[in-house]
């Protein structure tokens, strides 16, 4: 996250006499060198001192503090550049309530005594797998806005399953860290419904000041990502379909009988296969006058229409060296569009400097 600290939080410590919230304020500079120091974050804090502040700042704080604080006053950084490419950022800063204003994250450590600003974001998908590859998919982001100076840091949440958005909910990290998560569609076909997992999180709101949450619109699931020459890779039958769409394509179980019953997904995948070898008309008879129940009974144990590619396909290629050779030539519109999106909100909430050495 990059966090911009208002010199309101210093002069409290430089100003105040010595009570409970010069403390707080003086926790609040240690815990943000601290994220600084470690790269848990992109500290923003520029603040002109006179010689008898600095020696009163340096009293307050210890030594690894200081020095951190020191070397911010120090880096040069094209701030406002910078904030043009971030979908979200916070502001530290007494002067505002908590709250969440366009992309900026206005949070009052007085009125949060107990947020983290020293640990990194949470990042919370259905699996620790989904989160390794969004990695990838903001380190793609990154080497296509040539930020090269940039990285990204973030802690895995341990998932929830298909039912993560609620897990989530009873979890005590939305009171105390930045959190962003991410969910599949799940939807069958471009205009069909979004699934469970995606209704759960939505509870997080998109004007929260600490927490924020995106569902993957224009693909199915994660597996929808990989560019197709990636997924040939792992399994070379896919090439019999690769020039259809394959955005809301089943790539663990492949086209399933059960997602044909309703009318419009039906049609959808009957104009997006066309040129594959399906009988459409034994389907169109299979569900003439047929009750949802009635039509499930009928294909139940039928084996999938086009076959997928498995459960593992994402792990087997989470580790592949062809990633490094992703050009924007190799996805379709739909993924391209994911990839910009998704790559961009990821480094948002997890960004920080490249690693010193």
């Amino acid at each position: 996250m990059f966090i911009k600290v208002e010199r309101d939080i210093v002069d409290v410590i430089l100003h105040q006499r010595r009570d409970k919230k010069r403390e707080r304020a003086i926790d609040v500079i240690v815990q943000l060198m601290t994220a600084s120091r470690l790269n848990h974050h992109k500290v923003y804090l520029k603040c002109l001192l006179d010689e008898s502040d600095k020696k009163a700042l340096q009293a307050a704080l210890d030594e690894n503090s200081w020095r951190e604080f020191c070397r911010l006053q120090k880096e040069r950084i094209d701030i406002y550049g910078l904030l043009e490419i971030l979908d979200v950022y916070a502001v530290i800063t007494i002067s505002k309530h908590n709250s969440r204003v366009g992309k900026e994250l206005q949070i009052n450590p007085f009125e949060e005594a107990d947020f983290f600003l020293d640990a990194p974001t949470y990042l919370c998908t259905e699996n620790q797998r989904d989160a390794q590859f969004y990695q990838i998919v903001c380190n793609y982001y990154l080497s296509h806005e040539r930020m090269s100076n940039m990285a990204s840091n973030y802690k895995k949440w341990k998932g929830g399953g298909s039912d993560f958005g609620n897990a989530l909910k009873v979890d005590n990290i939305l009171l105390e860290n930045f959190v962003f998560a991410i969910a599949d569609s799940d939807k069958k076909y471009p205009d069909g419904k979004i699934g469970e997992t995606a209704k759960s999180i939505k509870f997080l709101s998109h004007n929260r000041y600490n927490a924020d949450y995106y569902i993957l619109i224009n693909v199915s699931e994660v597996e929808n990502l990989i560019p197709i020459k990636m997924v040939k890779k792992y399994n070379s039958n896919i090439a019999e379909i690769e020039d259809t769409d394959l955005s809301y394509f089943d790539f663990k179980e492949g086209l399933k009988y059960q997602i044909l019953y309703e009318k419009d997904c039906r049609a959808y995948w009957i104009s997006n296969f066309s040129r594959v070898d399906i009988d459409w008309k034994e389907i169109l008879k299979l569900v003439k006058d047929k009750s949802l129940s009635e039509y499930f009974d009928i294909v139940r144990g039928k084996s999938s229409l086009i076959s997928g590619c498995g459960k593992k396909l994402l792990d087997s290629l989470l580790d592949d060296d062809g990633w490094r050779n992703i050009r924007e030539e190799d996805f379709t519109q739909s993924q391209l569009s994911e990839w910009k999106v998704v790559g961009k909100k990821v480094f948002s909430w997890t960004c920080c400097s490249k690693k010193k050495v």
